[in-house]
């Protein structure tokens, strides 16, 4: 995602809010990151961030890292393709590698495994219901 951030906020400036919600792809076999790997990727798009912010109208945005839901088998038992237990053990760590990168940016933080769980049709999206909780939470957490 960081070589579409550039584009992406500079499209959008100035801005009020910046959500970030990422790493579930990450988790993927193929990439052999752990979760500690994934959360630098997010510690590498915040600090892209934080200098695209200094030369823009955005320069006091609120930026948001929202953890992501857990991978997790789907109803006839598997995992989606290129997921796995593996991945599944560091989708559940994210959010504890993500809090204290969020605190040292200064950014808040929500876990969204707190609230939501990915559907059974894949263990990987989010169902219509769990879209709307999603949303209703995220208006909640930055009052709107």
């Amino acid at each position: 995602g960081v070589e579409y951030l550039d584009i992406a906020f500079r499209t959008h400036d100035p801005v009020d809010y910046i959500i970030i919600m990422l790493g579930t792809n990450d988790t993927k076999d193929v990439y052999s990151a752990s979760a500690e790997v994934i959360s630098w990727g997010l510690e590498r798009m915040l600090r892209e961030l934080k200098n695209l912010m200094r030369d823009s109208l955005s320069q006091e945005a609120q930026i948001l890292i929202v953890s992501p839901i857990y991978v997790r088998k789907n109803s006839k038992g598997n995992y989606y393709c290129g997921f796995s237990k593996a991945s599944e053990e560091k989708s559940k760590k994210l959010a504890g590698y993500y809090k204290p990168i969020a605190a040292h940016y200064g950014c808040q933080v929500l876990d969204a495994a707190e609230y939501i769980a990915a559907s059974q049709a894949d263990g990987i999206h989010l169902g219509q219901e769990d879209h709307k909780i999603l949303a209703r939470t995220l208006a909640r957490k930055i009052d709107i």
